[in-house]
């Protein structure tokens, strides 16, 4: 399915989460580097929710780490409900303040299946 979303305007790591979360998308850590080029996802998240008022969703889960060991790492996500308010958002801030220009957005075409996100080949890969 293709919906249309808003991403900051700028192109940066912070905009790639931000757009891939917007999406549907859920990451841990080790996916995030992988799928998106960021190799400190619980930053890029706190700046995200500092930059954008995003309130971001996230549960501990178990994953396969190095050697196949398990670790425990967060997974996150942007809900639907939050997505649908962050896109309501867009359409009240105002262009004169230095807060509404970090805050400009641009409208993509994205598709919403994680496998937008994630390589076909790659989705039932370990981490």
């Amino acid at each position: 399915m293709r919906d249309t979303i808003s991403t900051p305007s700028e192109e940066s790591k912070i905009s790639r989460v931000f757009s891939a979360l917007m999406a549907g998308g859920k990451f841990t850590r080790f996916e995030a580097e992988r799928y998106l080029s960021d190799h400190c996802l619980p930053s890029t998240i706190s700046e995200i929710q500092k930059r954008y008022g995003a309130d971001v969703s996230r549960q501990f889960v178990t994953v396969p780490g190095y050697q196949g060991n398990l670790t425990s790492c967060c997974e996150y996500w942007i809900a639907s409900e939050e997505r649908i308010r962050l896109e309501l958002r867009k359409g009240k801030v105002k262009k004169n303040s230095d807060q509404a220009n970090k805050m400009s957005f641009q409208t993509y075409e994205v598709d919403t299946t994680i496998e937008a996100v994630k390589p076909q080949n790659q989705l039932s890969d370990g981490v």
